[in-house]
């Protein structure tokens, strides 16, 4: 009897799929299920967005996300850099009150990039969201990035500092 009652689901499983369809649905391309030895490094998550904002979310393969939050970082830390006092020739209070807001928001940004890279890692090794790979093009197009800037950010220090 249990014999017919599974055969006769099955049966309704494979009468239910589109006549085009033989195999059961497949996960999209861009979203793999989490698999038993794909699991991310929380640790590793989070000492990355902590070091630089938005890595943690490209080692958790989610290039755009990642890239949108160091954007934001590279604004504010640049505009907070073009605002810190010294560096302009006219020191009105605002300007200190902006440096200090800017300082603000990029510890912010910090904390954010570091939950998000925390909580993300965690959901995809308990299977609550699709396991991504880390894409090394993603990777190396983000040290990139970020060494482009810091060489523009020296190049721009040493060309307004005083003496420089």
């Amino acid at each position: 009897m249990d014999d017919e009652t599974s055969e006769a689901r099955e049966a309704s499983v494979v009468a239910d799929r589109p006549k085009h369809q033989t195999s059961p649905v497949q996960p999209d391309q861009h979203e793999q299920p989490a698999v038993a030895n794909g699991k991310k490094n929380v640790l590793l998550a989070i000492i990355a967005s902590v070091l630089i904002p938005g890595a943690g979310q490209i080692y958790n393969g989610q290039p755009g996300k990642g890239f949108a939050l160091t954007g934001v970082q590279i604004v504010v830390f640049t505009a907070w850099i073009a605002e810190r006092p010294g560096y302009v020739s006219i020191q009105p209070p605002v300007i200190s009150l902006l440096a200090q807001a800017l300082g603000v928001v990029g510890w912010i940004i910090l904390i954010v990039s570091a939950y998000d890279a925390y909580a993300t890692a965690k959901k995809m090794n308990r299977g609550e969201i699709p396991f991504r790979k880390t894409k090394n093009a993603f990777l190396i197009g983000f040290i990139v990035l970020w060494l482009v800037w810091f060489i523009f950010i020296e190049i721009y220090s040493c060309s307004i500092s005083p003496g420089g």
